[in-house]
């Protein structure tokens, strides 16, 4: 009888489709991010406020009777209305502002240079006065000279925020642009989503327990974000911008969109810039007006992030603080201002992979020692 001997090419064949497969179906996926990489950040963006107004898209698709298309443009045309509108309008009044600036500072940096004295030492309440001397001395005695260092300070802060505002006016168009892919993706996102969300799930090879544990990690984050760093920092830029305004300070919409960025970085916060204009509007011998934004900014403006925050956070998100801040930061330098949201949903991810391990491991730990316990407890071969 002649043996039967297998053909090895028969048993690789399925390992060269796999290999081919992947590799070809990798290859595809990233030529298709070179061609969504343009849109990326109003598809992105589309999501977030998807995710976000959810439950607005519900009650729009209960009012309409099941109609997607209906509730879709209904939501779509709302969130258009209260975001979209009132984002141009206030971006439009930052560039002007924004451009403003840059003589402004040149403006101050000369009157330092031509007397300093004037500028800062005589407008100076009497024990100020002395503790600015003292702090003078002392600075330069360490190689620092305060005046120099204010002067570039000042020159070097009208540059970057006249380059925004002539950024801001620059790329309106690509804005615009930006804004219609947001909205077309936000209609079909609200009508399709769950269909999409459903498919692309199912192409995970996870178990559903895991699947269903990430998604939900992701969704408590970006919910946590979007509505507990974004909607408190907004309310603190509002509620400063209104404080600069009443102090009759310059560039209020500015100081207030700068009080707003920095309230989402954490440990840092909007004591940032309302500290500083404060403090610069009393080196100005403007005393009640700076006293009455160091106070405004004390008890109203940071004291509202500790009320704000957990009333709308909760414990959603469950990152850690130290997290958070180097997600933010990090996301932020790697990302632009997208990275808001790519670096606390990142860490988020990382973090939800690790419970996953974790628990696989200690599975596997345990079923580890089980059959060790049964091994050694079992009854002896007979002779």
């Amino acid at each position: 009888m002649i043996p039967i001997v297998p053909d090895r090419r028969s048993e690789a064949r399925p390992i060269l489709f796999r290999v081919f497969f992947f590799a070809a179906f990798g290859f595809l996926l990233y030529q298709l991010l070179r061609i969504v990489a343009p849109f990326l950040s109003g598809i992105l963006l589309a999501i977030t406020l998807a995710l976000v107004f959810y439950p607005l898209h519900t009650r729009f698709l209960r009012w309409s009777r099941g109609r997607p298309n209906l509730a879709a443009g209904t939501s779509v045309a709302t969130l258009f209305l209260i975001v979209v509108v009132p984002t141009l309008f206030f971006l439009a009044l930052l560039g002007r502002q924004a451009a403003a600036i840059y003589p402004w500072a040149q403006e101050q940096v000369q009157e330092v240079r031509t007397n300093p004295r004037a500028t800062l030492e005589e407008r100076l309440p009497a024990p100020v006065k002395k503790v600015w001397r003292r702090s003078q001395e002392l600075l330069i005695q360490a190689g620092v000279n305060p005046r120099d260092t204010l002067l570039r300070t000042m020159e070097g802060i009208g540059n970057k925020v006249s380059s925004l505002g002539a950024s801001i006016v620059k790329n309106l168009i690509l804005f615009v642009f930006q804004t219609l892919i947001m909205v077309f993706t936000l209609f079909f996102i609200f009508r399709d989503g769950n269909r999409l969300t459903e498919k692309i799930v199912g192409l995970i090879p996870m178990e559903t327990a895991y699947k269903t544990h990430i998604l939900n990690r992701l969704n408590q984050t970006l919910t946590a974000v979007v509505r507990g760093m974004f909607v408190t920092a907004s309310v603190q830029g509002l509620l400063a911008g209104v404080g600069f305004a009443l102090a009759g300070v310059s560039f209020s919409v500015v100081l207030g969109f700068a009080t707003a960025f920095m309230a989402l970085i954490p440990f840092i916060g909007a004591t940032a810039v309302w500290l500083p204009v404060g403090v610069y509007l009393i080196l100005k011998g403007w005393v009640v007006q700076g006293v009455g934004i160091l106070l405004w900014g004390g008890l109203v403006v940071s004291t509202v992030d500790n009320f704000l925050r957990p009333f709308i956070i909760g414990s959603k998100a469950k990152i850690p603080i130290a997290l958070l801040f180097f997600g933010t930061l990090g996301g932020l330098q790697a990302y632009g201002p997208i990275g808001l949201l790519v670096g606390p949903l990142t860490v988020a991810s990382v973090l939800a992979f690790a419970k996953i391990y974790g628990e696989q491991l200690a599975r596997a730990t345990e079923k580890k020692e089980i059959s060790s316990i049964s091994g050694s407890t079992a009854a002896p071969p007979l002779p």
